[in-house]
């Protein structure tokens, strides 16, 4: 049987079974491996778990390598987190709802409601970057699978990330009638953000396979990707000159004079730009240079009472407990904005290189 043939087969209800994206069901592993088949009948999944485990385990294989599936469901959230880092300039974040069509749609509605509350929350990217490190510090192994990907600075990683809102994905057996009423009521919250996923299984001569439409790759992401110069904004920097790019000459001046002075001090310090800050490091990271136009948050490896011993003419804000764990040490950051009272920053760059 020719592909054209085999990938048009009909399925006992009458519908076309698209058999181009199948995959054998192997217990509770998925293969992508040719299906060879004359008449495959659809079958039900047992139960939530069965469809839950077979989606979890399989989240490589459903939304590719390049993609981390992370367990919320037990947080506000009450669903998945898929963090997509296909793109090196443009990682993306979605919301993961997985549930049968024979449960109740209006507690789907519910708990997709509380998301958009998340998401139109005047604070939303601090909610969900907290409720995020909430869920990665108890999980040690997904640290260490994000560190490569986010850097040292997870947190600050999230929040540039959340500038565009994630795609809530609803991933289910079924199509859904209630779905399509739903997104036409509500077109600009359901119609924007929400792209439904239907995973459906089938037998045939002894075999299980599924068939998942759209697949991820070919879903339409575009309502809420914000555009400038050029097009998609670009958040990597790679260099020094990236992170002081349209930023003030005082700004300038004052980064220049750091590393100018601590350098005199000791030839060996690093100046290590990174995506989203520039590390400061001896054998050890001692602080990281947050730049923006009209100021530098400086994040030291100092405890917030000895800083403020030091410093007296710049302001010290608190980390909480949760950053600093991601720093790895007790930490503050000193806010600057100007050239004036900089010796006492210097000073205690100083020391900070001697301990």
């Amino acid at each position: 049987m020719n592909k054209t043939k085999q990938q048009e087969l009909l399925s006992p209800q009458g519908k076309a079974v698209d058999l181009s994206m199948a995959l054998l069901i192997n217990g509770n592993s998925l293969e992508s491996r040719p299906i060879k088949n004359s008449v495959p009948v659809e079958q039900k999944f047992k139960s939530e778990k069965e469809f839950n485990e077979l989606i979890v385990s399989n989240s490589k294989m459903l939304f590719g390598k390049n993609a981390i599936l992370i367990d919320a469901t037990k947080s506000l959230f009450e669903c998945y987190l898929l963090l997509d880092f296909r793109e090196a300039e443009k990682h993306k974040l979605y919301f993961v709802d997985i549930t049968l069509s024979k449960q109740n749609f209006w507690d789907l509605f519910v708990r997709i409601t509380r998301l958009f509350s998340i998401l139109n929350s005047r604070d939303y990217q601090s909610k969900v970057v907290e409720l995020l490190l909430d869920i990665i510090i108890e999980n040690v192994p997904l640290k260490d699978e994000l560190n490569p990907i986010a850097g040292e600075d997870i947190a600050e990683y999230f929040k540039v990330l959340l500038i565009n809102k994630p795609f809530i994905l609803l991933l289910t057996d079924q199509e859904r009638p209630e779905l399509i009423e739903i997104t036409m009521a509500y077109s600009n919250y359901w119609g924007k953000f929400v792209r439904p996923i239907l995973l459906k299984k089938y037998t045939d001569n002894g075999e299980l396979f599924c068939t998942i439409t759209p697949a991820f790759e070919d879903i339409d992401f575009k309502a809420n990707e914000m555009s400038g110069k050029g097009g998609i904004i670009k958040h990597e920097k790679s260099t020094e000159a990236d992170h002081l790019e349209n930023t003030s000459e005082i700004i300038q001046s004052v980064y220049v004079k750091i590393k100018a002075d601590l350098l005199k001090e000791d030839k060996s310090i690093e100046f290590n730009p990174k995506q989203y800050y520039i590390s400061m490091r001896k054998t050890r990271n001692l602080a990281f240079f947050h730049i923006s136009k009209k100021r530098i948050s400086l994040v030291v490896m100092n405890p917030e009472k000895d800083t403020k011993d030091e410093i007296k003419h710049h302001e010290v804000k608190t980390l909480t407990e949760k950053v600093q764990k991601f720093w790895n040490g007790p930490s503050c950051t000193i806010i600057i904005d100007s050239m004036d009272n900089m010796d006492e920053v210097i000073t205690l760059l100083k020391k900070l290189i001697t301990q």
